[in-house]
């Protein structure tokens, strides 16, 4: 359903919850009613069978929603913080220079789905995966990627303007745009009000662009003790 997801099934919660309760001190072990983990195992999923855990599940759907939105502000990604590159945090305006939070659109995105039975929690945004499991980016047609290297075109991409676009504004403003020789650059200049020439780099011309992964989509041990918690709290307003 998503490009990327964290999901569990309500089995896999009550089991979690059998485990984690059978590994406390005073498990059940007394010699008369001894109870095997893999026997309360299979009892809980016996169980589970007869329960409406759509009221479970949906909680946890909305939890792990948050958690993984809360991952992406924090910037407390699977393998730990990924700083933004120099190029990148020098483009941004308001000195936003954390990841994923540019434009708000990747935070927009992430949905949670559940049933009685599973959990999802994901992005559909097309470009989701490339940011979650990393990758390299290269021209298809073009001989290199135009990178923005200044604030107001970055922002004028970001807003949906082409590259040619971006270009053709400027000239429409009084400024020659052009590549220096041997240079893998696109700059422009124009005359300023003193008399001196207003120069800037619009673009960097670059045979490829590796994107460094940033996952937010995955349970820590945290989410781990709130999905118990909140089991354990399902399970008690069952069994009144």
């Amino acid at each position: 359903m998503f490009n990327n997801i964290a999901n569990t099934t309500n089995n896999e919660i009550l089991v979690s919850y059998a485990n984690m309760n059978n590994n406390k001190e005073g498990s059940v072990s007394q010699k008369n009613d001894f109870i095997g983990l893999d026997t309360f195992i299979k009892k809980i999923e016996e169980m589970s069978k007869k329960m409406d855990t759509s009221i479970l599940t949906g909680k946890v759907s909305k939890y792990l929603k948050s958690s993984v939105m809360k991952k992406v502000r924090d910037g407390n990604f699977e393998k730990g913080e990924v700083p933004l590159s120099n190029l990148t945090a020098s483009t941004r305006r308001g000195g936003n220079g954390k990841p994923l939070q540019d434009t708000g659109k990747f935070l927009k995105s992430i949905e949670d789905v559940s049933t009685p039975s599973n959990v999802e929690v994901g992005s559909n945004l097309n470009y989701s995966r490339l940011i979650t499991k990393g990758g390299t980016i290269k021209p298809k047609k073009a001989k290199a990627l135009c990178v923005p290297a200044d604030k107001d075109v970055a922002t004028k991409i970001k807003q949906g303007m082409k590259i040619g676009q971006v270009i053709s504004e400027y000239k429409s403003n009084g400024w020659s745009v052009f590549q220096p020789k041997g240079k893998n650059v696109i700059m422009a200049s124009r005359k300023g009000k003193k008399g001196k020439d207003d120069t800037k780099t619009l673009f960097i011309l670059l045979k490829s662009v590796k994107i460094p992964k940033r996952n937010p989509f995955y349970i820590d041990n945290n989410d781990e003790k709130v999905i118990s918690d909140l089991t354990t709290q399902f399970l008690q307003g069952f069994f009144k």
